[in-house]
């Protein structure tokens, strides 16, 4: 071979295997990383619009948490009056028909005496609207002294359920509100809590719908859920719901 070809084929070899110098390119994987970099970062107006859909999200969540949580607080209220109903109704069998008396006497008051035998569990006696404060605190599973969120029918002290003219029509018993602008109970097991025929008054005094609506327990045991509108009426026809001889 001449030399003239041996010369050629080294610069062949040399410009296939050199590094380029000074060509001012990036390499191509460094620029690929950098643009990934760039796609996953947010900008401050995305942050911004994901915060604006997170807070209408809320304000429509909260509303339909609230009134899901105060349906059930609804069902559970009825629930407890509807197994206070039943032991009444086994208390009656036991007593020849006649309701609690008013003096506590020897048998205690009306919740001791059902305490005792026909509904024990102390919780059944609080409604889920009774935010109980510390005055009123105690061991609800085993106090003698427990907190009492309902309270019977004045009018039904001793009297015999046996001359109850409209069972079905007659309010036995309700959510024993203390009158005032707030939802709050004051009854305490060691009492004959009560209710007084017409509830509080006003137009604005049960427990739950922005205190449109409240339960009754009635006497043939059944549980309503009803306007307040119609829980305090007592004259014409609804005499009856308060008056066990009307």
């Amino acid at each position: 071979m001449s030399w003239l070809a041996r010369r050629g084929a080294s610069e062949i070899h040399v410009t296939l295997y050199s590094t380029p110098r000074n060509t001012g390119a990036s390499l191509p994987h460094l620029s690929l990383a950098s643009n990934c970099m760039k796609r996953n970062a947010f900008t401050l107006i995305e942050l911004l619009v994901v915060i604006a859909i997170i807070a209408v999200l809320a304000a429509i969540a909260i509303p339909v948490y609230g009134a899901a949580m105060e349906k059930a607080r609804v069902t559970q209220d009825g629930s407890n009056m509807r197994q206070i109903g039943i032991g009444i109704q086994a208390y009656l069998n036991d007593h020849n028909d006649d309701m609690f008396p008013r003096s506590s006497g020897t048998a205690g008051s009306w919740p001791e005496a059902m305490h005792t035998r026909y509904v024990t569990d102390w919780k059944a006696y609080h409604s889920p609207f009774d935010r109980i404060p510390p005055t009123r605190l105690a061991d609800v599973g085993n106090s003698k002294d427990a907190p009492v969120s309902y309270g019977i029918n004045q009018k039904l002290f001793d009297v015999s359920s046996s001359k109850f003219s409209s069972p079905s029509e007659l309010i036995m018993m309700a959510p024993a509100l203390k009158s005032g602008a707030v939802i709050q109970f004051t009854g305490m097991s060691s009492t004959n809590v009560e209710v007084p025929v017409g509830g509080n008054g006003g137009t604005r005094g049960g427990t739950h719908q922005n205190r449109s609506r409240i339960n009754a327990l009635f006497a043939d045991a059944h549980v309503a859920n009803m306007l307040y509108t119609d829980f305090i009426k007592t004259s014409g026809d609804e005499t009856r719901r308060w008056s066990p001889d009307e």
